[in-house]
């Protein structure tokens, strides 16, 4: 294993996920399609695939964690585009602050503090 390369959601619509997420992060799709799209945030991949009858959007059981330099800030972040908080904020068994949100088509997104030491 080398690293996360890839995130993917799969949502019931592609279009509005991506507009969602251009709101959230300020960043435009390097790829988009009817059916997929794709952003590059930092060095991961987010994409956002259209949900199907093997796939289906909401949670699942598996979650990404992405770095955050402010985790309240973050969670404001969501909030403020109808995200809703999943998991409180806690202190991990690594000392890391973390959380889990969600978004609005139901996909879990595992937010953690960034080490500032």
């Amino acid at each position: 294993m080398i690293g996360v390369s890839e995130v993917t959601f799969f949502v019931r619509d592609v279009r509005e996920a991506t507009w969602w997420i251009q709101d959230l992060t300020g960043l435009n799709p390097v790829f988009i399609s009817e059916n997929f799209s794709k952003f590059r945030i930092g060095n991961t991949e987010l994409g956002l695939h259209i949900a199907d009858k093997k796939t289906g959007p909401g949670t699942a059981g598996s979650v990404a964690y992405w770095d955050v330099k402010d985790l309240e800030t973050a969670i404001v972040d969501f909030l403020s585009l109808g995200g809703c908080l999943y998991r409180d904020p806690i202190n991990g068994s690594d000392g890391s602050r973390v959380c889990q949100v969600t978004d609005l088509f139901g996909n879990v997104w595992g937010l953690r503090e960034a080490n500032h030491s």
